[in-house]
C-alpha cells in the first residue's frame, strides 16, 4: 500500500508537472513564431505599417497571406494581422473556405496590446467554435503601436500532446510498480520460509531431541536469520556436551553420597547456615545468568545493526561521489555555455557593424548618381548653347571649341564618377559577403549552444536521480540509529541489573566463609547430605533422560 500511495502522488505530480511544462513550451513556441514574423517583415520590406485602401502597407508593399500560409502548412500555426483593432490578414478560414477578416479584437486584448504595450497569451481563445492556445504581440512603427499580431494553435493538439505524455508515463510508472510488488513478494517470500525452519528446529529442541541440524538459505551476506540458524545449533551441540557429562557423572556421584555417610554431623546448624547462603548464591547466579543471555543477545543485535549502517554509509558515500562528479561536469558544460554565448554575441554585433558600412556605401552611392544627374543636365545646356553659337559665328568657331571643351570636361567628371560608382558596388559585395560569412558563424554557434544545453540537460537528471538515492540512504541509516539508541538503553539496564546481583553474591560469599570456617572445625559426617545428594543424583539422571 505505501508503495501504491507513493506512486500515486509522484505519477500525479508528474502529470501535473508535464501539463505545466508543455503549455509553457507551446507558449514560448508561439512567442519565438511571431518575432520571427515581425522581423521577417522588417528585413524584407522597408518602411512603417499603414492602411490604404482597406489593405494593409509595410512601406510600399502590401502585406499579404502569403508568408502567414507558408508558416502555417509548416507548423499548423494560425496568424492574424490586427491593423488597430480589425482583422486584415489571417490563415483562419470558417466552414465555406473563407478567410474570417474584418472582424474585432476582443476587449482584452485591445487593452492589453494596443494600450499597454504588451503581449497577450490565453488558453481556450474561441474563433468559430474552436478553442485556441494563442499570443496576441504589438504591431509597432517605432514607438507607436498600430496593430496586433496574433499567432494561435487549436487547443485539441496540445491536449492530444498531453494525453500522449500522460497515458505515456502511466504505462511506464505501472510496469516499474508492479516489478517492484513482484521482488518485494519473493524477498518476504524467502524470509518467511527461512523463519518457519528455524522454528520447526526449535519446537525439535523443546520436545527433547537434541539431534538438529538447522540451515537456511542466505539472503544477503550480513543475514540474521542465517546468524539465528547457526546460533540455534550451536545451542543444540552444547545441550548435547551438558547433558552427556550429567549422565556420566551421575553414576559417580550416587558411589560418593554412600563414603558421605560418615560425616559428623554436629555441624548442621552450620550447615543450615550454608544451605541459605547457598541458595542467595544460586539465586544470583541465575539471574546474573539470564541477564548475561539478555546482554549478549543484545550486544549481537547491535553488532548487526552497526554492520547494515555502514553499508549504508558506504552506499551514501559512493552516492556522494557520483553526485559531485555530476556536478562538476555540468559546470563544465556551463562554461562552455557562457562561451558560445559570448561568441554569438559578438557575431551579432560584427553583423550589425557591416549593416552599417553597407548603409554608408549605398549613400555614396546615391551621392554620385546625383552628381552625374547634375552633369548631364550641364551636358545638355552647353551642348544647346554650342549650337547656337555655331549659327551666329558662322565659320568662325570660337565659342563652339569653349563649348566643346566644356563638354569634355564633363565627359571625364561622368568617368570619374562610374569609377567611383564601380568601387563602391565592389565594396558593397564584399560587405555582404562578410555579412553572409558572420551568419553562417551565427548558426554554427547556436547550434552547439543547442547541443551543449541537451548535455546540461542530461547531467542534472542525474544529478537529481543521485540527490534521491543519498535522501533514501539518509532516512534509512536515521532509523537504524534510532534502534540502537532502544538497545543501548536495554544494555544499559542489563548492566544495571548484573551490578546489583554481583552485589548478592559478594554479601553471601562472605556469609559463605564464616559458615565454612565453623564447618571446617567440626566436620565428621555429613550423612543426610549424601542422602540428599543421591535423591538429588536420581532426579537429576531422571530429568537428563528427557533428552535425545
Amino acid at each position: 500500500m505505501a508503495m501504491i500511495l507513493l506512486y500515486g502522488s509522484i505519477l500525479i505530480s508528474a502529470i501535473m508537472n508535464s501539463e505545466k511544462s508543455t503549455k509553457s513550451l507551446y507558449s514560448e513556441k508561439l512567442t519565438s513564431i511571431a518575432v520571427a514574423v515581425l522581423q521577417s517583415y522588417d528585413n524584407l520590406m522597408d518602411g512603417s505599417y499603414s492602411l490604404k485602401n482597406g489593405q494593409v502597407y509595410k512601406g510600399n508593399t502590401p502585406l499579404t497571406e502569403d508568408l502567414l500560409d507558408a508558416i502555417y502548412n509548416k507548423d499548423e500555426v494560425h496568424m492574424t494581422i490586427f491593423y488597430g483593432d480589425t482583422r486584415y490578414l489571417t490563415t483562419i478560414k470558417d466552414s465555406g473556405g473563407n478567410r474570417i477578416v474584418g472582424t474585432k479584437a476582443s476587449d482584452a486584448v485591445i487593452d492589453t496590446v494596443l494600450n499597454q504595450g504588451e503581449n497577450y497569451i490565453s488558453e481556450g481563445v474561441d474563433i468559430q467554435g474552436i478553442k485556441y492556445f494563442a499570443t496576441y504581440e504589438p504591431l509597432k512603427n517605432g514607438e507607436e503601436i498600430v496593430g496586433i499580431l496574433f499567432i494561435g494553435l487549436e487547443q485539441s493538439k496540445i491536449q492530444e500532446v498531453i494525453n500522449g505524455l500522460i497515458v505515456h508515463m502511466v504505462v511506464v510508472g505501472s510496469i516499474i510498480a508492479v516489478v517492484l510488488l513482484a521482488i518485494t513478494f519473493v524477498v518476504c517470500l524467502m524470509l518467511v520460509k527461512s523463519i518457519q525452519i528455524v522454528a520447526n528446529d526449535l519446537r525439535t529442541l523443546t520436545d527433547g531431541n537434541l539431534n538438529i541440524d538447522c540451515h537456511v538459505k542466505k539472503i544477503n551476506k550480513n543475514d540474521e536469520i542465517d546468524g539465528l540458524a547457526d546460533c540455534t545449533n550451536k545451542l543444540a551441540e552444547r545441550l548435547r556436551e551438558v547433558v552427556d557429562r550429567i549422565q556420566k557423572n551421575s553414576g559417580i556421584l550416587n558411589s560418593d553420597s554412600v563414603k558421605l555417610n560418615d560425616v559428623v554431623s554436629d555441624t548442621s546448624s552450620s550447615v543450615s547456615n550454608v544451605v541459605s547462603a547457598m541458595d542467595d548464591v544460586a539465586h544470583g547466579a541465575t539471574n546474573q545468568a539470564e541477564t548475561s543471555s539478555d546482554l549478549m543477545a543484545n550486544i549481537e543485535e547491535l553488532s548487526a545493526k552497526l554492520d547494515m549502517i555502514t553499508s549504508h554509509i558506504d552506499e551514501l558515500n559512493e552516492t556522494t561521489k557520483s553526485v559531485s562528479d555530476d556536478a562538476m561536469d555540468t559546470k563544465h558544460i556551463m562554461n562552455e555555455l557562457l562561451g558560445i554565448n559570448e561568441d554569438t554575441k559578438n557575431s551579432v554585433e560584427a553583423i550589425v557593424n557591416q549593416s552599417r558600412d553597407t548603409l554608408n556605401a549605398v549613400e555614396e552611392i546615391n551621392s554620385i548618381v546625383r552628381a552625374i544627374e547634375e552633369i548631364t543636365t550641364q551636358t545638355n545646356l552647353l551642348s544647346l548653347n554650342a549650337s547656337i553659337e555655331a549659327a551666329r559665328a558662322g565659320e568662325s568657331g570660337r565659342g563652339f571649341a569653349v563649348v566643346a571643351g566644356e563638354i569634355g570636361a564633363l565627359a571625364q567628371q561622368s568617368a570619374d564618377s562610374a569609377k567611383k560608382i564601380s568601387i563602391i558596388i565592389s565594396n558593397i559585395v564584399s560587405q555582404v559577403e562578410k555579412s553572409s560569412a558572420l551568419s553562417d558563424d551565427l548558426s554554427k554557434n547556436a547550434s552547439h549552444q543547442i547541443n551543449k544545453l541537451a548535455d546540461t540537460q542530461r547531467t542534472m537528471e542525474t544529478v537529481l536521480s543521485g540527490v534521491e538515492d543519498i535522501s533514501t540512504n539518509t532516512d534509512s541509516i536515521y532509523s537504524e540509529v534510532k534502534s540502537l539508541m532502544l538497545i543501548k538503553d536495554s544494555i544499559s539496564d542489563s548492566v544495571e541489573t548484573l551490578s546489583a546481583t554481583s552485589q548478592e553474591n559478594a554479601a553471601a560469599s562472605q556469609e559463605t566463609s564464616a559458615s565454612a570456617t565453623v564447618i571446617e572445625g567440626n566436620m565428621s559426617v555429613l550423612k543426610d547430605s549424601s542422602d540428599d545428594i543421591s535423591n538429588v543424583a536420581s532426579d537429576l539422571h531422571e530429568a537428563v533422560s528427557y533428552f535425545n
